[in-house]
C-alpha cells in the first residue's frame, strides 16, 4: 500500500506541475498573441500616418503660389501625366497601388501585374478619372517623389510638427479602437529627435513599437517612429481576469490536492499506529492469559488441589493477572468515553498534593522492584483544584508510571508542586532515556509509542499520554515537556486554582519563567 500511495502521489504531483507549466505556456502564448495583434495595428496606423506626413509636406510645398512647384502644377500640360517625369509617376503609382491593393478589383489587380508599366499607368489614369480624391493623392505622391531630395534636406521638426503627428496618430488609433494614452518619438539613426511628446517612455512596463517613416531618395529609412504604450492598457482587464480566474482554479486544485495527499498520508500513519496498538495490546493480554491458563492447569494437579495454602497463592496470582487485564480494558474504554463525551464527569475539590502522595504509595512496590527512588516536595500552599478525582489520580499514575518504565537501571524521580499566579504547577522529572524534539511532537498522539527497538521490552499501548492530554483539556489545564535524549524528561502540568476557563493559556508563563 505504501508503494502504491507513493506512486500515486508522484503521478499526481507531476500532473499538477505539468498543469502549471501548461497554464504558464498558455498565458505566455496569449500574451504574445495579444501583443502581436497590437503591434500589427500600431504599425498599420504608423504606415497611414507616414502617408499623411507626405501629404502634409506636399501641401507645404504647394501652398505658396509663387513657388516653383506651384507654377509647375499650374502649367498648361497636355495631360496630368505630362507634368512629371515618367519615373516619378511610376513610383507614385506603385505607392498608391500599395495603399489600394486590398480594395482593388480583380481586373485592376490583373492590370497592376501587367508587364508594361505604360499600360499600367494608362489603366491607372482611367481608374483615377472616376475618383478625384485618388487623382489628387496620386498627384501629391508624384510631387513628393519628385522633390523628395529637397524635402530630406530640411530639419525633421520643419518637416512634421509634433502636435500634428500626435493628432494623426490619435485619429488612426481611434479607427482601430485603441483609445488609450500613448507616447511617440521620431529617431534619426537611433538618436531621439525633438519630434516627440512628454508621454514617450521606454523600458519595463511599456510596450514599444517601431516603424520606419519618410524614406529618402535612395529608399533608405533614415527616420524611425516609435510609439510606447503602458502595458496596463495593452493587457486589458479581460486578459487579467482570465489569468486570475485560471490561477484561482489552479490554486484551488493544488490546495485540494495537498489536503487530499495529507489525509492519505495521515490515514496511512493512523493505520500504522493502529496496527502497532493492536500488536501491543495483544502482547499485553497474551501474558496474563497464558499465566491464568497455567495457574488453572496447576491448580487442577493432585499435588496442589489438596494444598489450601498453595491454592490461595495461585488464586491471588490469578486475581492479579485478571486485574491487570481489567485495568487495560478500563483504560481503553475510559479514553473512548472521554472522546465521545460519554464520561460522566464529577466536579469536586481535589488536593493535588494529597493525590500525588496517594499515587506514590500505589506505585511504591513497582519502584522498589526496579531499585528506584522517588522524592516529593509539596511546595504549593494553594493546591485545591476542581475536577474529577479519579481522572486526576489517573493523570499522575500515567506520568509517574511512564517515568518508571522509561528510566534507566535505577529510576530517580523527583516530583514537586508550587504555585504560579492562579495555577498550581506539578513538576515530574526523571532520569530516563529522554526523547528527541521529533518524538515530543507526537507523544500525545493516540497509540503513539517512542520507537525503542523491540517495543515489547517496555509495556504499554500508546494511549497513556493521550488520556492525560484529554483529561487536562477537559479540566482547562495545560501540560508541557522538556526532554533531551539520554538526559531524562520533565513534565510540567498547570492546574487552574479556580473553575476552568479557556480564555488564557499558561504556556507563556512557563516559557517566560523556565
Amino acid at each position: 500500500m505504501n508503494k502504491r500511495l507513493n506512486i500515486l502521489a508522484y503521478v499526481i504531483t507531476f500532473s499538477i506541475i505539468g498543469l502549471i507549466v501548461v497554464q504558464y505556456l498558455f498565458i505566455k502564448k496569449e500574451r504574445n498573441l495579444l501583443e502581436n495583434q497590437y503591434r500589427m495595428s500600431i504599425q498599420q496606423a504608423i504606415s497611414k500616418v507616414d502617408n499623411r506626413i507626405k501629404e502634409y509636406e506636399v501641401d507645404n510645398l504647394t501652398e505658396n503660389p509663387n513657388s516653383i512647384v506651384a507654377q509647375i502644377l499650374r502649367a498648361d500640360s497636355a495631360s496630368f501625366f505630362g507634368r512629371f517625369s515618367f519615373k516619378s509617376l511610376q513610383n507614385a503609382w506603385c505607392e498608391l497601388n500599395k495603399i489600394y491593393e486590398k480594395k482593388s478589383s480583380s481586373s485592376h489587380t490583373a492590370k497592376k501585374n501587367s508587364d508594361s508599366t505604360a499600360d499600367s499607368l494608362s489603366a491607372a489614369g482611367g481608374f483615377l478619372n472616376h475618383n478625384s480624391e485618388d487623382l489628387r493623392r496620386l498627384e501629391k505622391l508624384a510631387i513628393y517623389l519628385t522633390f523628395r531630395d529637397l524635402l530630406c534636406r530640411q530639419p525633421i521638426h520643419q518637416r512634421v510638427p509634433a502636435d500634428s503627428l500626435q493628432i494623426w496618430l490619435k485619429e488612426e488609433f481611434r479607427e482601430r479602437n485603441m483609445n488609450f494614452p500613448f507616447g511617440f518619438a521620431i529617431f534619426n539613426d537611433g538618436i531621439q529627435t525633438v519630434v516627440h511628446n512628454n508621454e514617450f517612455k521606454t523600458g519595463p512596463g511599456y510596450f514599444t513599437v517601431s516603424y520606419p517613416v519618410m524614406r529618402d531618395g535612395n529608399g533608405r529609412n533614415k527616420y524611425v517612429l516609435k510609439v510606447s504604450i503602458p502595458f496596463r492598457y495593452i493587457h486589458t482587464r479581460t486578459f487579467y481576469y482570465l489569468i486570475a480566474l485560471g490561477l484561482a482554479f489552479l490554486f484551488i486544485l493544488v490546495i485540494v490536492y495537498l489536503i487530499t495527499l495529507y489525509q492519505l498520508y495521515k490515514q496511512r500513519y493512523l493505520a500504522k499506529i493502529k496496527n502497532d496498538f493492536i500488536n501491543n495490546i495483544t502482547h499485553e493480554f497474551k501474558t496474563p492469559i497464558a499465566t491464568i491458563n497455567l495457574i488453572a492447569d496447576t491448580i487442577k494437579s493432585p499435588a496442589i488441589i489438596n494444598n489450601p495454602d498453595a491454592i490461595k497463592k495461585y488464586i491471588k496470582n490469578l486475581k492479579n493477572e485478571n486485574r491487570r487485564m481489567l485495568d487495560q480494558v478500563e483504560k481503553i474504554l475510559t479514553l473512548g468515553k472521554i472522546e465521545q463525551n460519554k464520561w460522566i464527569w464529577k466536579n469536586e475539590p481535589i488536593s493535588v498534593n494529597e493525590t500525588i502522595e496517594d499515587v506514590i504509595d500505589q506505585l511504591s512496590l513497582i519502584l522498589q522492584e526496579k531499585g528506584g527512588h522517588i522524592t516529593f516536595e509539596p511546595m504549593a500552599d494553594r493546591d485545591i483544584i476542581q475536577g474529577d478525582p479519579v481522572m486526576v489520580h489517573n493523570i499522575f499514575v500515567n506520568l509517574i508510571d511512564n517515568a518508571i518504565k522509561y528510566s534507566k537501571d535505577k529510576p530517580e524521580i523527583q516530583v514537586r508542586t508550587y504555585n504560579k499566579k492562579n495555577y498550581v504547577v506539578a513538576e515530574i522529572k526523571d532520569n530516563g532515556i529522554g526523547m528527541s524534539k521529533t518524538v515530543q511532537k507526537h507523544i500525545f498522539d493516540k497509540f503513539y509509542r517512542k520507537p525503542t527497538g523491540d517495543v515489547h521490552n517496555i509495556k504499554g499501548h500508546g494511549i497513556g499520554l493521550t488520556f492525560v492530554k484529554q483529561v487536562l483539556d477537559r479540566l482547562g489545564a495545560d501540560i508541557f515537556v522538556e526532554s533531551e535524549p539520554g538526559k531524562g524528561t520533565t513534565f510540567f502540568i498547570y492546574f487552574p486554582l479556580k473553575k476552568p476557563k479557556k480564555s488564557k493559556s499558561p504556556g507563556d508563563k512557563h516559557t517566560k519563567n523556565n
